[in-house]
């Protein structure tokens, strides 16, 4: 199990190895949300004002999966197969629209409508 606040401190994200994923007040402790998983949560990040949960689902050393959430309404907006195999999600932007994923020398920005655009930079080595 894992938690996080959101950056304004507003919502906290939690994550299970019960295949679920949380939602909650960051001052009341009162439950928002609460998400069902269709595999184990390897890692989550939340949005700066706590609107969107990114998290890493699957199997440890297997194929994994990269889901991004409205948190606020419960529902997955997109899943998208191995993006992230070894690092978490990374930051959002600071509009919450945003989510960056890096694997295997690809970052992949994951725009809050759901489409992914990727780019292979060169950085003169694996990240």
């Amino acid at each position: 199990s894992s938690a996080r606040f959101s950056d304004n401190g507003e919502r906290i994200a939690t994550v299970s190895a019960d295949r679920t994923a949380g939602l909650f007040d960051g001052t009341s402790l009162r439950p928002i949300a609460r998400l069902q998983l269709d595999e184990e949560p390897l890692a989550h990040a939340l949005s700066h004002d706590g609107s969107r949960l990114v998290i890493t689902t699957g199997t440890h050393g297997r194929e994994t999966h990269t889901e991004l959430w409205d948190a606020l309404g419960g529902r997955r907006i997109a899943r998208w197969p191995g993006l992230s195999r070894t690092a978490p999600p990374g930051p959002f932007s600071s509009d919450g629209q945003r989510l960056v994923v890096g694997r295997q020398r690809t970052v992949t920005a994951l725009p809050g409508a759901g489409s992914v655009a990727s780019t292979r930079p060169d950085f003169g080595s694996t990240f």
